[in-house]
């Protein structure tokens, strides 16, 4: 078999994550282990509980396992304290959820520029590449518009420029179109297929669609906890018309 000497972004190892609620304990991840490589765009799928949210937010460092070892960059995010935990996703890590969780008194270029002032950054230092990831979005005739006047399709760009803005090696993605219509939904999804190209981002999204799933490069089905399958397939902007 040919060896694979492509760069690993993210692996995971003998995840496991049981939820207690008192004495109930319910066993969410069963033995999760998955690999993760530079440039690639993998989608998690799977029935409601089999557990892939939950998968999300533990590699993405939001929620620490009952078991198991995540890194992310060769770094063991859980051998981190909250304090670095928090630094190390700022600057490494770019998250986009279904509720665009934008900040409706802030303009979009502000709502874009939030993840460096977090980081105590100077904006002015940035204007390029503010610039340039309006361009990428779409938006750069919308900067000064306020998210309450933008449609769903546009606040989600806003989103996606915030979670790219300083250059992160991943992107999660939990349900990035589960509030818009399909030919929204579609924008969005090619978007997040030029970015996983073009800025060589690694992009890592829960869905429920398969129609979403197919522009990616890799489908991982979970059930009951576990990985179920694995499919690889083309980008769907090279073969669906």
């Amino acid at each position: 078999m040919k060896k694979d000497n492509r760069e690993i972004v993210l692996s995971a190892n003998k995840i496991v994550h049981t939820f207690n609620n008192g004495e109930i304990q319910t066993p969410v991840l069963k033995g999760v282990n998955l690999k993760i490589h530079k440039g690639e765009f993998v989608s998690i799928m799977g029935p409601s509980g089999s557990g892939k949210s939950t998968l999300l937010y533990i590699l993405s460092g939001l929620l620490t396992p009952t078991e198991g070892e995540v890194k992310i960059l060769g770094q063991d995010i859980f051998m981190l304290n909250n304090r670095k935990i928090s630094d190390f996703r700022r600057k490494s890590i770019g998250f986009v959820f279904q509720f665009y969780n934008l900040v409706q008194n802030l303009t979009v270029k502000e709502n874009i520029l939030l993840p460096l002032i977090m980081d105590g950054k100077s904006t002015k230092d940035y204007e390029k590449r503010l610039q340039e990831t309006l361009e990428i979005v779409g938006l750069t005739d919308k900067q000064d518009f306020y998210s309450t006047q933008l449609s769903g399709g546009q606040q989600q760009r806003v989103a996606i420029a915030r979670s790219i803005i300083n250059k992160p090696k991943i992107i999660f993605a939990d349900e990035p179109i589960g509030n818009l219509d399909s030919v929204t939904g579609n924008a969005v999804m090619e978007l997040f297929r030029s970015i996983c190209k073009e800025e060589e981002i690694t992009i890592f999204q829960v869905t429920h669609s398969r129609e979403s799933a197919l522009y990616g490069h890799r489908i991982v089905n979970m059930k009951d906890g576990v990985i179920d399958s694995e499919e690889i397939v083309e980008c769907r902007g090279n073969n669906v018309k």
